[in-house]
């Protein structure tokens, strides 16, 4: 289990989400379609979270000017710094809770 204190965006927040520099990560938002990282000049670690906190999915380093897919069983997606994914030795099954 993986404690992280981030931002929650609200919708239109998470619309511009990183871009910019206008938040300072990690932020995360619900989302069921997917993200982009245009206009987000640094690559992120993206984690994807089901409706219960669990991991689904780990993106690392997604690189701006990119588009990712989130499936139909997500729920939150969490922006978080490059290397956040491996700093935390985070993968596939572990519960994230926010503060």
């Amino acid at each position: 289990m993986l404690i992280v204190r981030a931002k929650k965006l609200g919708f239109l927040e998470s619309v511009a989400g990183l871009m910019f520099g206008f938040q300072k990560p990690p932020v995360y938002f619900e989302s069921r379609i997917g993200i982009h990282t245009f206009w987000v000049f640094y690559p992120i670690d993206v984690i994807i979270l089901n409706r219960q906190g669990i991991v689904i999915k780990l993106v690392e380093s997604l690189k701006p000017n990119q588009i990712l897919f989130l499936g139909f069983k997500s729920f939150v997606a969490l922006e978080c710094k490059s290397c956040f994914i491996k700093d935390n030795k985070l993968k596939v099954g572990d519960k994230v809770i926010f503060v």
